[in-house]
């Protein structure tokens, strides 16, 4: 099972191994490209114009996942399909010669479906958590929605997602309008996008 900071050391180990060994291969590729691992989970993203780079990058990738060339021993990295991919709270996929980004909100999908949940994500209201901690998960929640820079119709159907989630959590429907007029302060928040939240925010004041 290991010991508490096995963890932190596991993420050490990935650490270097993708500075002194990963780095340097993807930089050789010469393509735009993200990468991004979150605790155990890894994220590549390249773009390609032809069949010969696009088997370059598939090279590079399948370096990475292979067990003797990616991470040391016992660590072994699971390749999933190319594709759309859930990424965190994420839909990261491919549009046309677009990456498109969208919020996955499980609780609101559950909802819509058949009226129930089945694993909730906020914490129960009723329970020891203050109305500030409740007040501060939903701000942060829109935060990343702002920082993954979702296009503004994806972003409004994030925040009626979120809303649906606060109603079937039992949380103050004000909370998103807290929560919106707090983020909406931003120097550096787009023109487009801060007129689709004070859209949203009209929205949700007419209910509260």
């Amino acid at each position: 099972m290991g010991g508490m900071l096995s963890a932190f050391y596991a993420i050490l180990v990935c650490s270097r191994r993708e500075a002194m060994v990963f780095k340097p291969r993807l930089t050789e590729l010469a393509l735009p490209m993200v990468t991004c691992r979150y605790m155990d989970d890894v994220f590549l993203a390249f773009a390609w114009q032809d069949n010969e780079q696009l088997e370059r990058a598939t090279e590079v990738a399948r370096y990475i996942a292979a067990e003797g060339t990616g991470y040391p021993h016992p660590l072994v990295l699971n390749l999933e399909p190319e594709g759309t991919q859930r990424f965190l709270e994420l839909v990261v996929a491919p549009v046309g010669n677009r990456i498109v980004i969208s919020f996955y909100n499980k609780v609101a999908q559950d909802w819509k479906q058949d009226g129930g949940t089945i694993q909730m994500r906020l914490p129960n209201p009723y329970s020891a958590v203050t109305s500030q901690q409740q007040l501060d998960r939903v701000t942060g929640t829109v935060q990343r929605m702002l920082e993954v820079e979702l296009e503004p119709t994806e972003m409004w159907l994030a925040l009626c997602e979120l809303d649906i989630e606060c109603y079937v959590s039992s949380y103050n429907p004000s909370y998103i309008a807290q929560a919106l007029k707090r983020l909406m302060l931003q120097p550096k928040m787009k023109r487009k996008m801060k007129d689709m939240m004070r859209k949203m925010l009209g929205r949700v004041e007419e209910r509260t």
